[in-house]
């Protein structure tokens, strides 16, 4: 499989009005701190046509603080898709090891 990766503005990007996910004023308050602090780590899932499927609460967190863009990697499933943070160590960074912990 090959990937075809673009940046595009964050706010193509469509919110699932059908989301069962009401969110809670702690949790948008927790991700938006860890956004903040961490910077992005984790992706959200879109569809073709960019309608979240999974991640809602994250890109309106992102949307939020202020983030612009995200990338976009295209893919059919077949691979799992990890994002890599060049300007983290997980040896050496203070805040790469408690992004780890935070995740579980």
């Amino acid at each position: 499989m090959s990937f075809r990766i673009r940046t595009i503005p964050i706010s193509t990007l469509a919110i699932d009005d059908e989301n069962a996910n009401c969110g809670t004023a702690r949790g948008r308050e927790m991700l938006g701190e860890s956004l903040r602090k961490c910077g992005a780590g984790r992706s959200v899932l879109v569809d073709r046509q960019g309608r979240v499927i999974a991640g809602n609460k994250t890109l309106e967190a992102a949307r939020a603080i202020g983030i612009k863009s995200t990338a976009v990697i295209e893919t059919d499933g077949s691979s799992l898709v990890a994002v890599q943070r060049g300007d983290l160590d997980l040896r050496r960074d203070e805040r790469a090891s408690a992004t780890s912990r935070r995740e579980g």
